[in-house]
């Protein structure tokens, strides 16, 4: 999944960003 190159995104998946920006 898209999450691999950043583990902090996975709990903001659901904001959408999908990896492109960890918020």
């Amino acid at each position: 999944n898209v999450f691999t190159r950043r583990p902090v995104v996975t709990k903001n998946h659901k904001n959408s960003n999908c990896g492109k920006r960890p918020v």
